[in-house]
């Protein structure tokens, strides 16, 4: 059993976190929005159920739950990359604001 995570990774977390970013420029902030767009996690319990239950053996169930714990890493390495993406989105954000005011404030100085 494999989780999509296609739409989680990186370049979620970049235009998550420019959007982000550049609704706090303009003063419109994000509230009740859903941060990571990832499906659940199966709990270990559903998981095993749907691997044999009570029935498997001591070998199926050390099986199961290795996979299970391979789901949890992977899970775990999308999602710090996502949060690598939210924070270089944000990041880019801010600087370009930043230089934007910058060269507005440059262009000023130079008209006057």
């Amino acid at each position: 059993m494999r989780l999509d995570y296609s739409q989680a990774g990186f370049k979620a977390g970049f235009t998550h976190g420019a959007k982000r970013a550049l609704s706090s420029l303009i003063g419109n902030h994000h509230v009740g929005q859903p941060i990571w767009p990832a499906p659940p996690m199966p709990s270990i319990s559903a998981f095993l159920t749907a691997h044999g239950g009570t029935s498997m053996s001591r070998t199926e169930f050390n099986h199961a739950e290795s996979e299970w714990y391979a789901m949890l890493d992977e899970r775990n390495r999308v999602f710090d990359r996502y949060l690598q993406g939210m924070r270089a989105g944000n990041i880019t954000t801010w600087l370009a604001a930043v230089i934007l005011f910058v060269g507005c404030c440059l262009l000023a100085s130079w008209l006057i």
